[in-house]
């Protein structure tokens, strides 16, 4: 189980290995991201990292309609009668 303690001007996260020692796993200048990397390291979802894949996500399905518009255009232009 990962923790995060505060010492002078940082907060290191780490654990306490069996022979009781705290061992550093990083240093953060902030508590919420100490208590971030601790949530992620305890086995919690980088609530960041899904943010920034939804975001792909929904700017690639943006595209996606934009092509699909134009395919239908095209579609319809192929389909008109010719003269």
């Amino acid at each position: 189980m990962y923790y995060y303690i505060e010492t002078v001007g940082v907060c290191e996260v780490g654990f306490f290995g069996l022979s009781g020692y705290w061992m550093v796993e990083s240093h953060h200048e902030t508590r919420e991201s100490a208590a971030a990397r601790v949530h992620y390291l305890n086995g919690g979802v980088d609530a960041e990292v899904v943010g920034q894949v939804f975001s792909h996500i929904f700017e690639s399905m943006a595209e996606i309609s934009t092509h699909l518009s134009n395919i239908s255009c095209i579609i319809s232009d192929l389909n008109r009668p010719r003269e």
